[in-house]
């Protein structure tokens, strides 16, 4: 339309344009599109996605997930990144999408699953805690044709659990792994039977993020490369048809990201012997104190089991004795603001080793996220690192 200033003008091209119009023909291995990381470890890759992946990438996440063609698909998020993979899971069964307009609203997302009757839902976990909150603040909505929520983009305690599955009564729980390297294509599930055997007599079944998918190759390496017994902790490396093709413009960082056909995801996990994941951290979030290895999650999985805590994110902070130590940076409860320092150091004696236990808790007002609400970690390391908050071995050094 007129008044927009710029040199070519859609309607009027689309005025002078005569006959069919002459695509190009599609190879399997042509980039469909490009989708930047989230960069919560440092700055966003653009990750080069094909024609094939993503046509494999629907077809098993239709499958796995169980869509049929009736289904209302909802995912609250913008359709800047991966995501929009996920709004193209109709294509493959013809189910009804809802595609939000404007930025996410949890009250929002909350009536429009009652005003178009979504069936299927996905929240990442941060989102889920709010709506859980929400639900048992304001029990006015109708959630009633929900009969699956899917959560994952990052770990989840067991104690969210809980409280999600105490709250959306009736409705399947589905946890999964994904990545943006994979199509977003969900490499892991634990199942809504998963979740019913691990409530009733295998709770730490819930630190898992469920078994491999049909469609991958799941193999727990050593630094060197090596594959690990099972049981033992190292680096998931994957291999499957969802793969990208490397990374834009970054060939060093495609060739190590993706040697012999493997992908290998910075990831830190390890396998049970009946195939179940977990998923204990990023590899660049592991602290080592003491020469002790420290998964950050293990940490944050208890601290939000304190009534005070509402979100908690652990990272790792120079050490002048330690080397790295501790750090859990907290978003208290408005009802239990008066929480002090201590007592969540304490809270955590018995339950986590003394290497585990933090040596300093600060408090937030919220943590910092990017827009598809994942915690940005990176931005967390590099402020407490950075002296912005003094420290208590700071403060001696000084």
């Amino acid at each position: 339309g007129a008044g927009h200033g710029l040199e070519r003008d859609y309607e009027s091209l689309l005025a002078k344009a005569e006959g069919e119009p002459h695509w190009p023909a599609l190879a399997p291995d042509d980039i469909l599109f490009v989708s930047y990381t989230s960069g919560t470890t440092g700055v966003p890759k653009g990750v080069m996605l094909t024609q094939q992946s993503s046509v494999n990438c629907i077809l098993h996440s239709l499958i796995s997930f169980g869509f049929g063609p009736d289904d209302v698909w909802y995912i609250p998020a913008a359709s800047a990144w991966v995501v929009v993979m996920m709004y193209a899971f109709g294509l493959g069964n013809g189910m009804t999408t809802v595609i939000p307009d404007g930025g996410y609203q949890l009250q929002a997302y909350l009536r429009d699953i009652e005003r178009f009757r979504v069936t299927v839902g996905l929240l990442v976990p941060t989102m889920l805690q709010r709506a859980i909150v929400e639900i048992q603040t304001n029990p006015v909505y109708d959630l009633s044709s929900l009969h699956m929520m899917i959560y994952g983009s990052s770990p989840a305690t067991p104690k969210l659990i809980r409280d999600a599955r105490a709250t959306f009564k009736g409705i399947k729980l589905l946890q999964t792994y994904a990545m943006t390297e994979t199509t977003g294509g969900w490499i892991s599930y634990l199942t809504d039977a998963d979740h019913e055997h691990a409530l009733r007599e295998e709770i730490e079944l819930l630190k898992s993020v469920g078994r491999i998918g049909i469609h991958y190759d799941c193999s727990i390496r050593d630094e060197s490369g090596q594959p690990v017994p099972i049981g033992q902790s190292g680096e998931i490396w994957l291999r499957g048809n969802t793969m990208m093709k490397g990374y834009r413009n970054l060939p060093e960082a495609t060739a190590e990201a993706m040697p012999d056909g493997w992908l290998r995801t910075n990831d830190i996990g390890r396998l049970d012997e009946r195939g179940y994941l977990y998923l204990l951290d990023r590899q660049k979030f592991l602290i080592i104190t003491g020469a002790v290895n420290v998964f950050p999650t293990t940490v944050e999985a208890i601290l939000v089991e304190h009534p005070a805590v509402e979100e908690v994110a652990v990272v790792g902070v120079p050490h002048p004795e330690w080397g790295e130590a501790v750090v859990a940076v907290v978003v208290r409860k408005p009802s239990h603001s008066d929480v002090t320092v201590q007592a969540l150091i304490d809270f955590c004696h018995g339950r986590l080793s003394r290497p585990e236990t933090p040596k300093h808790v600060v408090f937030v007002d919220e943590l910092p996220k990017t827009s598809n609400a994942k915690l940005k970690k990176g931005e967390l390391k590099k402020w407490l690192s950075g002296g912005a908050v003094p420290l208590p071995w700071q403060l001696e050094i000084a």
